[in-house]
């Protein structure tokens, strides 16, 4: 089980990267997108989807998701016959005024991004992220100079 614990690694890699300001939508960070609505959400993320061009945000974390889980997977060579199942579960707090995010006072949300991993010996590896989030504003957030 020891080498299994390497999947506990690859999670914490996998949840700072999705979470990160490099996970974007139209050049703008994409967990505001998902915050104005604040719809749970549940992947699996042993799902291959193919990359096409998405048409909301849940289709983009869903691609996203399933994609740098796979990536870190790589990185720390494990090998896809330990992992019998992965799941994220995206979940939103109640609104919370006064938050700082961007440096400018806002009406955010916590967002809670859980990943788990079933391995091939039964047991399972968790690990969660919390970001607080505000939903996406145009005129109050920079665009990204990478989708320029």
């Amino acid at each position: 089980m020891a080498r299994r614990r390497l999947i506990n690694g690859a999670l914490d890699g996998f949840l700072g990267n999705l979470v990160s300001r490099y996970s974007d939508f139209d050049g703008y960070w994409l967990l505001g997108f998902l915050a104005v609505g604040r719809k749970s959400l549940e992947i699996d993320l042993c799902r291959t989807t193919q990359h096409t061009p998405q048409s909301s945000p849940e289709d983009v974390v869903v691609e996203l998701a399933s994609r740098k889980f796979h990536e870190q997977l790589h990185k720390w060579r494990i090998p896809v016959a330990w992992v019998e199942g992965a799941r994220l579960d995206v979940i939103w707090s109640k609104a919370m005024t006064g938050g700082f995010v961007g440096g400018k006072s806002r009406e955010c949300y916590e967002a809670t991004f859980a990943a788990a991993v079933k391995t091939d010996l039964g047991s399972t590896l968790a690990r969660a992220r919390h970001v607080l989030v505000a939903p996406h504003n145009p005129w109050l957030e920079a665009r990204s100079a990478r989708a320029a």
